[in-house]
């Protein structure tokens, strides 16, 4: 009888300790470890609670988890505000807008005032 309560003691102990102690598995968080880390900056971990990205995201992605994509006309590395989704080195060729989600249509040049186009 006394293992059975030994036993019931350390199942109630583990239950406790998976309940209330953070996950300490790098790029994992939760409870029970069982989610992924996002796209974090730096060496990837997040908090092992949240899973919140707290040091930032790798360039091409945002969102306090850093799961979602920036948009794929964001210029240079591709990077985007962290909460905004802004993009953050401009836009690639033909694009335009804080996300770099309108279409530049060209425009037929306009004559100065009182001048004529040539054509």
């Amino acid at each position: 009888m006394i293992w059975k309560r030994s036993l019931q003691l350390l199942l109630s102990f583990l239950s406790y300790i998976k309940v209330t102690s953070p996950c300490i598995i790098p790029g994992l968080y939760g409870l029970l470890c069982d989610n992924r880390c996002g796209r974090c900056a730096g060496n990837g971990d997040c908090g092992s609670l949240t899973g919140d990205c707290n040091g930032g995201c790798q360039p091409g992605f945002f969102g306090p988890k850093c799961k979602m994509t920036c948009s794929a006309t964001c210029g240079g590395d591709g990077s985007c505000s962290q909460f905004t989704a802004f993009c953050e080195n401009g836009c690639k060729s033909g694009f335009t807008g804080v996300q770099c989600d309108q279409i530049i249509t060209s425009q037929p040049p306009t004559p100065a005032p009182g001048k004529k186009l040539p054509f």
